[in-house]
């Protein structure tokens, strides 16, 4: 059953790899400048559904990546499309990612009113917090937070194992390598927050249950598609195996 959830973590995606479907018909598209026709083969082949897109558009002008965090450029589109691929399956994921997020924070604020404790280091000052259309969206502000780091580098761990799966070759290259491996990094040095129960009004028990087992996939990927087994990577598996044997099997299904 743990083996299942943690494969239900990442976005459905088909095992015939995005970045080598089609070439030749999306060469043929930016040859003609039909960037937009390009891009929606992307989608399509990702298998983005309509509520996906809708979230994700693409850079009608030269602008750099940055200047949306869920849109495609065509710069992306023009490198390769494996390229293509991979940036709009890290969007895609990240896309999902908020979108399960917030749907699980409102459920839960909706079925319980929130707790004036357990909401350490998130300003709730004068904040009503049992109406749920104030405790919802100031869960997810909370999440975000900077200085929060659990969280938002096992959104970036999730974003690049799906990632992995849209090249051509179904592995990071070795930028995103080093960025991932700064993201295991991180979450292991803020690890012990997922021990904080003051944190629960908005970093939900399950949430952190999500993050951790997400961790712990990403050191999977590192031994095993890496190959990387050094006193670090020891370190990061032995966490994960503590964890699980400390939890009771009928949490890991309570997501």
């Amino acid at each position: 059953m743990r083996t299942l959830l943690i494969i239900l973590l990442l976005p459905v995606f088909s095992y015939a790899s995005c970045g080598t479907h089609r070439l030749a018909y999306y060469a043929s598209l930016l040859r003609q400048d039909r960037f937009d026709a390009a891009f929606n083969l992307v989608m399509k082949d990702l298998g983005a559904t309509p509520e996906d897109r809708q979230a994700i558009s693409l850079e009608t002008t030269a602008a750099v990546r940055e200047h949306s965090d869920y849109a495609l450029s065509r710069q992306d589109l023009q490198e390769s499309k494996s390229v293509a691929c991979q940036r709009a399956a890290n969007i895609l994921s990240k896309v999902r990612e908020k979108r399960r997020v917030n749907k699980t924070l409102h459920q839960y604020h909706n079925e319980w009113e929130a707790a004036s404790t357990r909401w350490s280091g998130c300003n709730v000052d004068g904040k009503d917090l049992t109406d749920p259309a104030v405790a919802a969206p100031l869960s997810m502000q909370c999440l975000q937070a900077a200085g929060f780091s659990t969280y938002v580098t096992a959104r970036e761990i999730r974003a690049l194992l799906f990632q992995s799966h849209a090249a051509d070759v179904p592995r990071l290259g070795d930028e995103d390598v080093e960025v991932l491996l700064m993201q295991m990094r991180l979450f292991s040095d803020g690890m012990g927050t997922l021990d904080d129960s003051l944190t629960d009004s908005y970093y939900l028990p399950s949430l952190k249950r999500i993050d951790k087992d997400s961790f712990c996939q990403g050191v999977r990927y590192v031994r095993d598609t890496l190959v990387q087994r050094g006193a670090e990577t020891s370190k990061w598996q032995k966490a994960c195996l503590a964890g699980s044997r400390d939890r009771p099997s009928s949490q890991t299904t309570s997501q």
